[in-house]
């Protein structure tokens, strides 16, 4: 059975909503508004996987930016347009870039698995991977880079922690321990900025070694 306390909602792989596209699939994680789960285009923010298995046009989001994180595999290429540019993106890199502007990508050695944020202009967004031990390892979420601390009276905030490689115990207060697979999340609940979480949050690895993505998403309009 899996726990969900009141800070959040566990997510496990096989419950994150699958999807296809050009270049293979997609699981989503979160969503904002939730309605869009399904629809990358027309969310504030949305935040997923995808397996890329082969080369492919990026998806078209106009007014939106986009984050993308490999976390499995050899490493991707993007070939944009509009100035001509290759990024090259090897796993746990990362690249941030308008989701209107053309982009291929092209595999380097294989299939990979990337970690994928799409958000529209009043979302900041910031994605980090943690190297997770066997000692807890606390996690800050009532602090804020100051790149936010601006936004922090009128602003929300979404947090996301998925586990890539080894199993984790995701430990919230007094609550029991969450365990998280890999490929699966814990999305704590969109709270204001300026409402501390007020608890304590620890990860601790259950194996000899384990990587999370930890990602923070800000809103800074009230909508």
């Amino acid at each position: 059975m899996i726990n969900n306390p009141p800070f959040g909602t566990h997510i496990d792989h096989a419950a994150q909503t699958p999807g296809t596209w050009a270049g293979g699939t997609t699981r989503a994680i979160y969503a904002y508004p939730p309605e869009s789960i399904g629809t990358p285009a027309n969310a504030q923010l949305w935040a997923g996987t995808a397996v890329i298995d082969r080369a492919a046009a990026y998806s078209f989001f106009p007014e939106r930016t986009r984050i993308q994180l490999p976390i499995h595999g050899n490493g991707i290429r993007l070939h944009f347009q509009n100035p001509a540019e290759v990024v090259a993106l090897s796993t746990f890199a990362q690249h941030c870039f308008d989701g209107a502007r053309p982009v291929q990508v092209e595999l380097v050695d294989g299939a990979i698995i990337a970690f994928n944020l799409i958000v529209q202009a009043d979302v900041a967004a910031e994605v980090h991977v943690l190297q997770v031990g066997s000692q807890e390892m606390a996690l800050e979420l009532d602090r804020f880079s100051a790149a936010h601390a601006h936004t922090a009276s009128t602003a929300s905030v979404v947090r996301i922690v998925y586990a890539v490689n080894g199993t984790v115990a995701l430990i919230i207060a007094d609550q029991p321990a969450i365990r998280l697979h890999p490929a699966d999340a814990f999305v704590f609940h969109r709270r204001a900025v300026a409402a501390p979480l007020g608890v304590q949050v620890g990860l601790r690895g259950l194996q000899a070694h384990a990587e999370v993505v930890v990602a923070t998403l800000v809103l800074t309009t009230t909508s």
